[in-house]
């Protein structure tokens, strides 16, 4: 070999060039060579020794990977550079890495900002989203907390096998790219347009009033309470009321009574038909609501209508709305896009309700983990990205969800948002329908719920309005019809494995009974065996109004096939690191507590059945502040607090109780969350209705019950329950409470605020600190569930491969099961 200052300047040249070439190829080549279609067939079929038998290998494997070599230039390895595929699963098997990808490697600044979000602390947060199944001690640590039927399967079977799954995308083109006007569907070629737009390219403008006066329906659905009209400009786009031309601020809300004049300003009475002209006032000594200037509040201190007017619209913070903030959007658009009027506004090559569905014009920069890991495999390599479909193999664990895509008018304007979050950005989540256990249906009822008060263009057909849960099940309706129609896959199981999520007062019980079918998700679980009626005291909610005929006879929630979950409650991050929660029967020197809503005696509600009086009958036991009438609870103790008065240290009195009161409000009340996260004992008063994942925990272990009509005799049987059984009792609270709070939902907000540099804040430090106490949260134990489900899903049938005399029952987790 010659050295390199022997050789001519061209041969220099000529070297140097082949060898950057070289390297350069070595650097970006992405492809990866693949075993024999049957070998990798074999390798995707779980071991037969294991309990997860019945996680079959996906069905569109075969038809994904030919027999015989494929192309290296067809397939492209994807992983975000924390996180490798797991240990002798099929992927690892059908993929080499070069060394330096493991999970230790360290990755520069400039790769960091390339990564996806979630590329910090990936398998930790892939862990909370997997349902804990990543570590085979999760599904047995808590076993005696389930029901013995599922903690028993958990603690034998919740070890899924990992499989490949075939996810398919396309590129179609949308007409005229939806004109900037909505995002382009690639899988289907249809737009999903913006709010305010319509038409197959998004080319007609919609118009909403914000109030609807060509005639009087509204007065006589409503009465006198019409919080939809607007007494400034209307934006027919969406509906809402600002300022308008004219004024200094024209993008100042004028939200339901800024808008109007008092008729009674003592009592709080809004004049709905008179215009308050006083907000457009430019006089120096009479500034209006559209006027007036931050500079005119630090003067005053004052804000003129400040009763009526609030900053209430997304998309503006601060007294006078002056502050610029963030939009609010699902999943903030996973970075692939731009909040617009709470829809997402995607970048080229993505779509999907959180921008998290790619395209062939997608860049595996801002790869999605719910990806990861994964193969891509192009349709041609001959051809250019832009014309191609892409196929990715990923590495998953059942159960799959498929998450149904569907028009925005079903959910552009979104309010209760964990659950669907968690799904998107599951590793369970799943594009390839074929393949999924379950089917969710992103409806947003609750949103509806509060828009059918203020605007007119959401009324359905208007025989139809006759309650708000109606008007807001309706859209439930159409959804159903919708998918029905548009997707195969309704009709295979006449719903029973779709998902619906009803959040309001009295959950699923105004519920359609087209729907029935399916897998209610509620936070009321009325089994109707007491209540076999509404039991709201808000008259408009009242489902008994609702014809049987549009309803049918269901209950509001049945424990065999439904599931109530825990309400979101906000960490308090500023109470999480004081531990106050874990304290002892000895730090608890409050025998029982409850705080909220007493009723008209205490100056609340004024309707005798709101709580279904069992809050009333509570204070006039135990009341421990007097009432209205000067007048205490008959048997008020030192050590009992029933009280209406709101504290500035609820959370400490809580954390300082032994017992803990949840009774209803209007429905379900998040005392039962209260309770749990605070690690006082929960004691619960409504007959009939479950509390968060009752059908599947063992409540006995860390909950009491009390009949409603052992009420008067309730801190009898409390005094009662010896030491070592509230000790007993306390334990499990603080084991079970992991359950009850949506900790990974804001490990995600954490990680999407990390993505785009914001400061590592109090709130993060101090959820890092405890989140590393937590294995599980009450997303992955709904993962779980759904675990279980899909072992014992009686809609489906069993595959006949079986030995004669064989019992599903024996081995229930070994069974094959077919769709």
């Amino acid at each position: 070999m010659h050295p390199l200052w022997s050789l001519s300047p061209w041969q220099r040249v000529v070297g140097l060039t082949l060898l950057v070439i070289f390297m350069v190829y070595v650097i970006d080549r992405t492809a990866v060579p693949l075993k024999s279609g049957s070998q990798i067939l074999r390798l995707s079929v779980p071991d037969e020794s294991t309990c997860s038998k019945h996680q079959e290998k996906s069905k569109y494997l075969e038809q994904t990977l030919k027999e015989g070599e494929l192309s290296e230039s067809q397939l492209t390895a994807i992983t975000d550079g924390s996180l490798n595929f797991t240990r002798g699963s099929p992927l690892e098997e059908l993929v080499r890495f070069p060394e330096t990808k493991n999970s230790s490697t360290v990755v520069s600044e400039d790769a960091q900002r390339s990564s996806p979000p979630e590329s910090v602390r990936f398998s930790e947060l892939k862990y909370f989203l997997n349902g804990g199944s990543e570590d085979t001690k999760t599904s047995k640590f808590d076993k005696i907390l389930w029901k013995p039927e599922i903690g028993n399967w958990l603690a034998k079977c919740g070890e899924a096998a990992p499989i490949l799954v075939a996810e398919q995308f396309d590129s179609r083109v949308c007409e005229g790219n939806c004109r900037g006007r909505g995002v382009c569907n690639h899988d289907k070629g249809i737009c999903r347009c913006f709010h305010g737009h319509t038409g197959n390219g998004c080319e007609l403008e919609e118009k909403f009033v914000c109030f609807d006066d060509e005639s009087d329906f509204w007065v006589t659905a409503m009465g006198n309470w019409r919080v939809s009209k607007c007494g400034a400009w209307c934006d027919t786009k969406r509906s809402f009321c600002y300022c308008g031309q004219g004024t200094k601020y024209p993008d100042r809300p004028v939200a339901e009574a800024c808008g109007f004049s008092w008729k009674d300003f003592t009592m709080g009475i809004i004049d709905w038909d008179v215009p308050d002209s006083s907000l457009f006032s430019n006089k120096s000594d009479s500034i209006g609501w559209c006027n007036w200037r931050v500079e005119d509040f630090l003067r005053t201190e004052k804000i003129p209508a400040g009763e009526k007017c609030v900053c209430k619209y997304d998309g503006a913070a601060g007294l006078l709305c002056e502050i610029p903030v963030e939009s609010f959007c699902i999943n903030q658009c996973s970075g692939n896009g731009r909040c617009y009027g709470g829809s997402c506004a995607c970048v080229e090559g993505w779509h999907g309700i959180d921008c998290s569905i790619p395209s062939s014009l997608s860049s595996f920069k801002s790869w999605p983990y719910w990806l990861m890991p994964g193969v891509v495999k192009r349709t041609d390599a001959s051809g250019s990205w832009q014309d191609q479909s892409l196929q990715v193999l990923v590495e998953k664990r059942r159960p799959l969800i498929y998450i149904y895509e569907l028009p925005p008018r079903f959910n552009s304007h979104l309010l209760e948002i964990v659950i669907l979050e968690g799904l998107l950005s599951s590793v369970h989540r799943t594009a390839n329908a074929e393949e999924a256990d379950f089917f969710y249906m992103p409806m947003l009822g609750a949103c509806a719920i509060q828009r059918a008060d203020e605007a007119p263009h959401m009324k359905l057909e208007r025989e139809v309005r006759i309650t708000r849960t109606q008007f807001s099940a309706e859209l439930y309706r159409e959804a159903y019809e919708y998918v029905r129609t548009a997707y195969p896959y309704w009709n295979q199981s006449q719903g029973r494995d779709h998902i619906w999520l009803f959040p309001w007062d009295e959950g699923a019980c105004s519920a359609p009974k087209e729907i029935w079918n399916s897998m209610m998700l509620v936070h009321w679980g009325n089994t109707n065996s007491k209540y076999n009626y509404s039991t709201t005291a808000y008259w408009d909610d009242n489902w008994d109004r609702i014809p049987r005929v549009w309803r049918g006879d269901h209950p509001c929630y049945d424990p065999e096939k439904d599931l109530v979950i825990p309400a979101v409650k906000r960490p308090d991050t500023t109470f999480l690191p004081t531990n106050q929660w874990a304290r002892t029967r000895e730090e608890r020197p409050i025998l029982f507590y409850f705080n909220g809503n007493l009723g008209s005696h205490y100056w609340g509600r004024p309707e005798p059945g709101y709580s279904m009086g069992l809050r009333q009958k509570l204070a006039k036991e135990f009341g421990s502040e007097p009432n209205v009438e000067s007048e205490l609870g008959k048997q008020r103790n030192p050590d009992v607090i029933v009280t209406y008065k709101r504290s500035d240290s609820y959370s400490d009195e809580l954390s300082k109780s032994r017992f803990c009161g949840v009774l209803p409000g209007d429905g379900w009340s998040g005392r039962m969350e209260d309770s749990i996260l605070h690690g006082c004992i929960p004691v619960i008063i409504q007959d009939g209705i479950h509390l968060p994942f009752e059908n599947v925990l063992n409540y006995e272990q860390f909950a009491l019950r009390v009949a409603e009509d052992e009420l008067p005799q309730l801190i009898s049987i409390l005094r009662k329950v010896n030491d070592s059984r509230i000790d007993s009792m306390l334990s499990a609270v603080k084991a079970v409470r992991p359950r009850f709070a949506y900790t990974s939902a804001y490990h995600l907000e954490e990680k999407r605020q990390k993505h785009r540099g914001r400061a590592h804040t109090d709130w993060m430090r101090n959820l890092d600190a405890f989140s590393d106490q937590i294995p599980v949260d009450a997303f992955s134990t709904f993962i779980q569930v759904l675990q279980f489900k899909l072992s014992n899903r009686t809609w489906r049938k069993i595959t006949a491969n079986l030995d004669e005399g064989y019992s599903s029952r024996q081995d229930y987790c070994s069974s094959k099961i077919l769709p």
